[in-house]
C-alpha cells in the first residue's frame, strides 16, 4: 500500500477485474476500483490483469509499473483518477507477456534521487540497465549500458541494478558490470558519473556473483548493507569511498567441518529510535534481531525471541522478515516457538532518562519487562506489557529462577507476583532490554 493524496493506493482484485489499481480513504463505501487498465479475459477465461505494482509518489501523482494488451509491462501514473491513469512510455516497444521490464523482487525499482525517477528498464536493446524519467516520454532514458554486450545466446547482457539509495547526494546500488560481478556502484546521474565504488569480492565464483551488496541503508552519515567477500556474508560500513567500506563486525566467525566460513546473512536494514536494526544469525541462536550503533563493539542481540538455535525469522516467509517502523514502534512478524509466525512490535522508551526496549507479541501472553538499573525488591498487579520491574546492574536473565509466584536471583526473592505462576514462565514471556 502507498500514501497518496491523502488515500492509500494498492493493487487488488475485486472478482471482475482482474488485479488491478484500487484506491481506500479507510472506510467500505470509500475503497474502489481506480481503472481497470487490462480489461477483458484471456484465452482460458481468466480476468486479465495489470498487476501494478512499485507504486511511488513522485512530482504530485502516482507512478507504477502495469501492464495492458497493447505495451506489456511499463511504467504508468495516475493522478487518482481514471481519466488521469495512463501509460508513460513504452521503453521496450515489444508487447505483450514479453515485455516484462520491470518483473523483479526489488522493492525499490522505482526511487526518486535528484528530482528524477530511477529505476531498472529494458529498452530491448541494453538489457536490464539503468534508466531515468521526470515523468514524461521525453524524458524518460537510459542512464548507461553498465554490462554492454551479448552472450553467448545472443541475448543482451543485463546489469540488473537494485537496491537504490541516496547517500552524501549520490544514487548508490547494485549492480553487474560483467567483470566484477554484482557489486556496489555509486552514480551522479550521468553516464560518465556513474561507475563501480568498490570491489569488495576480488574474485568473483564461477556464477560471476559478485559480495551482492544489498540492504543499502544510510544511517548516521554512512552507508551500511551486507555483502559477502567471497568467505561470509556479513555486515558493511562505507563513508562512500572504495577505501571508506569495510567489514563492520563478523557476527558468525569460524568455519564448518568443509572449512566454508559461517555467515550472520544480515537482513533487513533499518533505522529505529537512533540505532540500526536488522536480523541475522550469530550461529548460537538462529536468526533473531541485532541493533547496532554503528561500532563493532555496538552491535549486539537484542533478543533471543526463539530461544537456542531456532529462528525466530524465517527466510521463507515474507512477512516474518519486515521490519517495519510505524511512529516510535518497530513492528515485524516472529515466530516465538510457540504460537508461530506473529506480529511482534518494539516500543522506544525514553521515560526513564535513558533510552530502553520492549518486545511485545500478538499471542495474548502476559509481558513482563526487565530493566537494568532500577531495583525494586517487590511489584504487585502488573499491567500487560507496560509495568516493569528493573535488575539490579549486572544481573542477567540467566541468573533468575522461578519458584510458586516469586522470581529468584541467587535463591534471594526478587520480586512477588500476585496471579501469577512464576513456575509456568519461560524466556519468551519476558523482554531483556
Amino acid at each position: 500500500m502507498t500514501e497518496f493524496n491523502d488515500k492509500l493506493y494498492f493493487a487488488s482484485d475485486n472478482g471482475e477485474s482482474g488485479k488491478e489499481l484500487f484506491v481506500t480513504d479507510g472506510t467500505a463505501e470509500g475503497t474502489q476500483l481506480v481503472k481497470d487498465i487490462y480489461p477483458g479475459e484471456d484465452n482460458y477465461g481468466n480476468k486479465n490483469s495489470s498487476s501494478p505494482d512499485y507504486l511511488t509518489e513522485f512530482n504530485g501523482k502516482l507512478y507504477f509499473t502495469a501492464q495492458d494488451d497493447a505495451n506489456g509491462e511499463e511504467l504508468f501514473v495516475s493522478d487518482g483518477t481514471a481519466e488521469g491513469t495512463q501509460l508513460v512510455v513504452n521503453i521496450d516497444q515489444g508487447v505483450g507477456d514479453y515485455s516484462r521490464q520491470f518483473d523483479d523482487f526489488n522493492t525499490r525499482n522505482l526511487f526518486e534521487f535528484n528530482d528524477q525517477l530511477y529505476f531498472k528498464g529494458n529498452n530491448g536493446e541494453s538489457g536490464e540497465e539503468l534508466f531515468v524519467t521526470d515523468g514524461t516520454a521525453e524524458g524518460t532514458q537510459l542512464v548507461k549500458d553498465i554490462y554492454p554486450g551479448e552472450n553467448q545466446y545472443g541475448y543482451e547482457n543485463s546489469s540488473t541494478p537494485g537496491n537504490f539509495v541516496e547517500f552524501n547526494d549520490k544514487l548508490y546500488f547494485s549492480a553487474n558490470d560483467g567483470v566484477h560481478g554484482n557489486e556496489l556502484f555509486v552514480s551522479d546521474g550521468t553516464a560518465e558519473g556513474t561507475q563501480l565504488l568498490v570491489d569488495l569480492r576480488e574474485e568473483t565464483d564461477s556464477y560471476g556473483y559478485g559480495s551482492r551488496p544489498s540492504d543499502l541503508l544510510e544511517f548516521n552519515d554512512k552507508l551500511y548493507f551486507a555483502a559477502d567477500d567471497g568467505e561470509s556474508r556479513e555486515l558493511y560500513v562505507s563513508d562512500g569511498t572504495a577505501e571508506g567500506t569495510q567489514l563492520l563486525v563478523d557476527l558468525n566467525p569460524g568455519e564448518n567441518q568443509y572449512g566454508n566460513s559461517y555467515s550472520s546473512d544480515p537482513n533487513n536494514l533499518v533505522e529505529f529510535n537512533g540505532k540500526l536494526y536488522f536480523t541475522a544469525d550469530d550461529g548460537e541462536h538462529g536468526t533473531e534481531l541485532y541493533v547496532s550503533d554503528g561500532t563493532a563493539e555496538g552491535t549486539q542481540l537484542v533478543a533471543d525471541l526463539n530461544p537456542g538455535e531456532n529462528s525466530a525469522f524465517s527466510p521463507d516467509s515474507l512477512f516474518a522478515t519486515n521490519l517495519t517502523v510505524v511512529g516510535d514502534e518497530l513492528f515485524f512478524g516472529a515466530d516465538n516457538g510457540t504460537v508461530g509466525t506473529e506480529l511482534f512490535k518494539l516500543t522506544a522508551d525514553d521515560s526513564s532518562g535513558g533510552t530502553s526496549v520492549s518486545i511485545t507479541g500478538s499471542d495474548g501472553e502476559d509481558i513482563f519487562v526487565l530493566r537494568s538499573g532500577e531495583y525494586f525488591d517487590k511489584i504487585h498487579d502488573f499491567d500487560l506489557g507496560s509495568d516493569r520491574f528493573g535488575l539490579a546492574d549486572g544481573l542477567q536473565f540467566e541468573d533468575l529462577s522461578f519458584a510458586g509466584n516469586t522470581i529468584l536471583a541467587d535463591e534471594k526473592v526478587l520480586v512477588n507476583l500476585e496471579g501469577i505462576n512464576a513456575e509456568q514462565l519461560t524466556a519468551i514471556d519476558f523482554d531483556t532490554i
